[in-house]
């Protein structure tokens, strides 16, 4: 039965995509000389159709995966020893590392860790670090389960985007810039970013965890805490500790208005020498919609710009967010290990924030029920979710069905063909780790089939299909 699984999902038009799987041998930054098989060199051969150096591609090549090889000695650090060339992506390529904390790429505070000129590329499981610039990406970037640390460049020193950008359940920890120390959003189709912590960036300008100008930001179940921008160094617009949405900036950069869409997200601690310590909309007062969250605690004030009171929101102090949002203490704890993938920042009990949150927002995209940890929405013995990223009272994570890749309580004939190419080895199983059931690395036969039962029979309706049963 599970040949004739196999055989139908791949006769369906389009099903599997053909594509080179490339083992990383070494963690030394070699190019093109040796017998073993470097980053830079998986890179390449993925760039260029063809085995560079002593890289081999199993499969034809196409839209590649990189994978790094089990007999590497962990945790390591890849240390880029040419200061004047990125790893340089340009093509459709999944790079698949064994976790953030067990693989960290190192610029030697030089240069710049990876520049993206075109394609459609994941990221996922690797720390970016000590970067002259983190990433600079122009084209169609997915980052997931990622640390950006310590990287610095004069416009993103985490990440540069002008193009597309996604980030789930990843850190930005200390990276600075003149604007968008963590991340700056500066023109294409935006950037979306979820589940993700963004903590002791700084700018000596504006948007110290996140600058938007000219495009769309939306930002959901995340924390930011922490975060410094100085403000009004080279233009008349705001700081922006937190985030800052602007409308045009002389000498640097150069745009419209952006827009910016904050949901179920928390911010604590964030400051600037000028403007707004959380989130500024500048002085052209860019619009910056803000749902069911709570900025609190900032350095000068909390807001500035005007913020569009998206409902069920917390400031404190005092109410430069909006007379239309309350001014209570949210009682926070620190940021720090709750649970999840990120570091986040508990509600304490007592906290206002509980039970106050709108609970269809909760439910539907992009928060879908769960918090910042994944935790489920609404917390045990509550009508309402709580405000903010962190979910007071949760019961942990909700059952998950495999296959469902999306988390949306279903597995589709897409996801199962997603799993099938995991388990050929030609995608990544960042692209799907709830088909991977026990947590070993891989996607079995008998893993497809019970994702197939729960396609065709629901997830979880006796308990077959959810995972770890």
């Amino acid at each position: 039965m599970g040949l004739a699984v196999l055989a139908a999902l791949w006769l369906m038009p389009g099903g599997l995509a053909l594509a080179a799987t490339i083992t990383v041998t070494t963690v030394a930054d070699e190019n093109g000389s040796g017998p073993n098989c470097s980053l830079r060199e998986a890179i390449a051969s993925a760039n260029g159709d063809a085995d560079v150096g002593g890289c081999v591609g199993v499969g034809a090549y196409g839209a590649d995966t990189i994978v790094f090889a089990s007999t590497l000695s962990l945790p390591a650090t890849i240390p880029l020893t040419d200061p004047a060339s990125a790893l340089t992506i340009s093509s459709d390529v999944t790079i698949t590392g064994p976790g953030a904390t067990q693989l960290a790429i190192d610029g030697n505070h030089t240069t710049q860790v990876f520049s993206i000129t075109a394609g459609q590329v994941m990221l996922s499981d690797l720390t970016i670090q000590h970067g002259g610039g983190g990433i600079d990406n122009n084209g169609t970037l997915t980052l997931t389960n990622c640390t950006l640390s310590g990287n610095s460049a004069p416009i993103g020193g985490g990440i540069r985007n002008s193009a597309t950008l996604t980030v789930t359940d990843s850190i930005f920890s200390g990276n600075s810039a003149d604007i968008g120390g963590g991340i700056s959003n500066t023109s294409g189709e935006g950037a979306a970013v979820t589940g993700s912590t963004f903590s002791g960036n700084s700018a000596a300008d504006s948007g110290g965890g996140i600058f938007n100008i000219d495009t769309i930001l939306t930002v959901s179940n995340s924390t930011f805490s922490g975060n410094t921008a100085a403000g009004f160094v080279s233009r008349p617009v705001a700081g922006g500790g937190g985030i800052a949405n602007q409308f045009a900036c002389s000498g640097i950069c150069s745009g419209g208005c952006g827009s910016v869409i904050v949901t179920n997200s928390t911010f604590s601690g964030n400051s600037a020498d000028a403007g707004a310590g959380g989130i500024d909309g500048g002085s052209y007062g860019c619009p910056t919609s803000v749902t069911n969250s709570i900025i609190a605690s900032s350095s000068g004030v909390n807001c500035g710009g005007g913020i569009i009171d998206g409902g069920h929101n917390l400031q404190f102090p005092g109410t430069s967010c909006g007379a239309t949002i309350p001014s209570l203490d949210p009682l926070l704890g620190p940021l720090a290990n709750n649970g999840g993938p990120t570091h986040t920042i508990a509600v304490l009990p007592n906290s206002p924030a509980i039970n106050a949150g709108d609970p269809e927002g909760c439910a539907n995209p992009p928060v879908n029920g769960v918090d910042q940890r994944g935790y489920m929405r609404t917390g045990t013995g509550y009508t309402n979710c709580s405000i903010g990223a962190y979910e007071y009272n949760s019961s942990g994570p909700p059952p998950s069905c495999v296959g469902d890749c999306g988390g949306e309580g279903q597995v589709t004939i897409d996801e199962l063909l997603t799993m099938v190419n995991i388990a050929l080895g030609t995608g990544s199983m960042a692209e799907c780790k709830p088909g991977d059931d026990n947590d070993d690395g891989q996607i079995t036969i008998d893993e497809i089939l019970r994702a197939v039962n729960a396609a065709l029979n629901g997830c979880c309706l006796d308990g077959s299909g959810c995972v770890g049963k």
